[in-house]
């Protein structure tokens, strides 16, 4: 059981269907947001029917909240399908608010209608059919449009590093990705000198960086600080390395690459 996943699930704009089969996913996720329930599995812990229960599954891999890899034994057979949750998009969704919640919302719904839609059939239902955007407002056209945006885009991305920024835990582990500001104070607060494995982005060459007991980006191996530009450089680099790949940071191993 992921306790920080299901609190995510639990946050998420979505209507009580899709929400318990995302919770029941999530309950059934290690840390790493790996499970592999089997479909009985997943209607029993979450009361939904195998036919509905297949349709909100399609509608939320895919929005991006998980993906599925079918996996065979040795001698050819199936065995239990692999589900891998998407942290980086529920963190965005369970965070979202006010239109960005609407959006996801409307995301949903739109993908479902047309996931439930008999091909050939019941135009009415597939709105994201080639003219049939007609259907939708101008409103929900811009609303639609928002959600082909790469997930870096929806994160602040300014930091102002000559500043004085307050180093302390942050309540919730997950909450280091609203904003490179966010996880820069978590990154200060729990790497502090830990070895981070990276590379220099004009040189290419790898380099070994660490946090001071201060707060400041070093060279683990010259011992020099990175200051000015250079310092806004290399965090805004470990950042969108974090938004990619947010288990590492959360996992919080000893030696971490980014």
């Amino acid at each position: 059981m992921a306790i920080d996943l299901m609190t995510l699930a639990f946050k998420t704009p979505y209507k009580p269907t899709p929400k318990v089969v995302l919770l029941t996913l999530c309950d059934n996720a290690s840390e790493q947001g790996e499970c592999y329930p089997s479909l009985k599995t997943l209607s029993n812990k979450s009361s939904v029917g195998s036919s509905n229960l297949n349709y909100v599954l399609n509608t939320l891999e895919t929005i991006g909240l998980f993906s599925r890899e079918k996996r065979k034994r040795e001698n050819g057979s199936n065995t239990s399908t692999l589900y891998r949750i998407n942290l980086s998009k529920l963190v965005t969704v369970a965070h979202s608010r006010g239109e960005d919640r609407k959006t996801y919302l409307l995301e949903y719904d739109t993908i479902y209608k047309k996931v439930i839609a008999p091909k050939g059939k019941n135009k009415k239902n597939q709105i994201l059919d080639k003219g049939s955007n007609q259907k939708l407002d101008k409103g929900k056209n811009q609303i639609l449009d928002k959600l082909i945006q790469p997930i870096g885009q929806l994160y602040e991305p300014s930091v102002n590093h000559q500043g004085d920024i307050k180093i302390s835990p942050l309540s919730k582990r997950v909450d280091f990705l609203k904003s490179q500001n966010s996880f820069i104070n978590y990154m200060r607060a729990t790497f502090k000198n830990k070895t981070i494995n990276t590379e220099d982005q004009y040189t290419g060459k790898k380099i070994q960086v660490a946090i001071s007991d201060k707060g400041y980006l070093y060279d683990k191996i010259t011992g020099e600080s990175f200051s000015g530009t250079r310092a806004l450089e290399m965090w805004e680099k470990l950042y969108e390395f974090a938004i990619k790949n947010p288990l590492v940071f959360l996992n919080q191993n000893e030696e971490e690459t980014a």
